[in-house]
């Protein structure tokens, strides 16, 4: 009958529209990249540039991050897999101040010594970082979901901080162009915004701190020694123009921001310096005992005003 034949009809269309876009899927994780930046960032699917182990072309040609990541890796498109808390994360025992810090290894340096400033106060907090390092804006905005959910917390976080930036301007596999960092980041606060009119959460945006003027890193080029270049290749005039774009992001959405960047910068000898001896580590973006400090100083006393 005619019902039978469109029935049948449409059911071939759909099989097909779920085929194409099958393959749509299939093509975006197989897409190979050099960065985030060639990447599916607003999708589902090939969101993450990542290493693949596939014959090394030309648009698949990538640096993996890490100071220490020497030459170059094949990478296309595909997913990452968000960080758990491990399973004996302990929730809070009473009243404290929940509090969750996210971000990258700038954070990670500096949590041990918030960490254990909050839980001495006469009013103690409870204090935890995202699982390992939140890296970059697109994997913030795929996985802040999933940082949010603790194991058998019954209550929400009372605090939120959270920073991206240095990783997102990296020349590897995690870098994003202006706009898509825009674009994530704006994703990533528009979540905590909610979640703030949720829950009544203060939340604290911290700007990234700067990278030393001194060679980076190239394999191929002058400087190929990872202990004595930027690795990898990072510039401040990025992180000046990343930073500019988050401030203008969290002043849209009233998050109030500490300025970590002009804490180090100033600390060093002003924007573009060089080395910052006893302070920062040389040819490094990461700090001293002496750096930790301050910066986790500068964390405590933002946290603390809100």
């Amino acid at each position: 009958s005619k019902a039978t034949v469109s029935v049948l009809n449409c059911a071939r269309w759909v099989a097909m529209a779920f085929m194409v876009s099958m393959a749509a899927a299939l093509a975006a994780a197989s897409q190979p990249c050099h960065s985030d930046t060639f990447c599916n960032t607003d999708g589902g699917v090939g969101w993450r540039c990542t290493q693949d182990g596939k014959a090394p072309l030309p648009a698949s040609n990538c640096h993996l991050p890490g100071p220490y990541t020497a030459g170059n890796s094949t990478c296309s498109c595909g997913e990452q897999v968000c960080g758990k808390y491990p399973a004996g994360t302990a929730p809070p025992a009473g009243n404290e101040t929940t509090y969750l810090m996210i971000g990258d290894s700038i954070s990670l340096g500096q949590f041990p010594l918030v960490q254990r400033a909050l839980a001495s106060r006469a009013d103690p907090w409870w204090a935890l970082h995202s699982p390992g390092n939140a890296a970059s804006a697109n994997l913030g905005a795929h996985c802040l979901a999933s940082w949010l959910d603790v194991p058998n917390m019954t209550r929400p976080f009372d605090v939120i901080s959270f920073n991206f930036g240095l990783h997102d301007i990296g020349y590897d596999i995690e870098r994003l162009a202006p706009a898509q960092y825009t674009t994530l980041l704006e994703q990533i606060a528009d979540a905590l915004v909610a979640y703030r009119k949720a829950h009544g959460t203060k939340l604290l945006y911290f700007t990234t701190t700067p990278v030393p003027n001194v060679p980076v890193y190239d394999a191929g080029g002058p400087c190929a020694n990872v202990s004595t270049c930027v690795n990898p290749p990072r510039y401040d005039t990025d992180v000046r123009l990343y930073n500019s774009i988050a401030v203008k992001a969290m002043a849209a959405r009233g998050i109030p921001v500490s300025d970590l960047y002009t804490l180090v910068s100033q600390r060093c000898g002003g924007v573009g310096y060089k080395t910052c001896t006893g302070f920062q580590l040389p040819n490094n973006v990461h700090y001293t005992a002496e750096g930790w400090q301050a910066l986790s100083d500068q964390t405590l006393t933002a946290l603390l005003a809100l």
